[in-house]
C-alpha cells in the first residue's frame, strides 16, 4: 500500500474513532423514536417539530 493511501486510511480511522467515542449530551424521546443530540440548538428544532417530546441531559442519566 502506498504511503499516501496509508495516511488517508489512518486519518479516516482517527475520525471514525472520535465519532464513536463522542457521547451525546441530550436524549430526546417521543412515543415512536429516540434521538440523541449534541447541542441545545438541535433540541430547540426537535421541540418545535415535536412539542410533546421529552428530553433528558446525559448528566442526569
Amino acid at each position: 500500500m502506498s504511503n499516501y493511501k496509508l495516511l488517508k486510511k489512518k486519518k479516516a480511522e482517527k475520525i471514525l474513532d472520535k465519532i464513536k467515542n463522542n457521547s451525546p449530551s441530550i436524549i430526546f424521546k417521543t412515543k415512536t423514536m429516540t434521538v440523541t443530540l449534541k447541542t441545545k440548538e438541535q433540541l430547540k428544532k426537535w421541540l418545535d417539530m415535536y412539542p410533546t417530546g421529552e428530553y433528558t441531559f446525559a448528566t442526569e442519566i
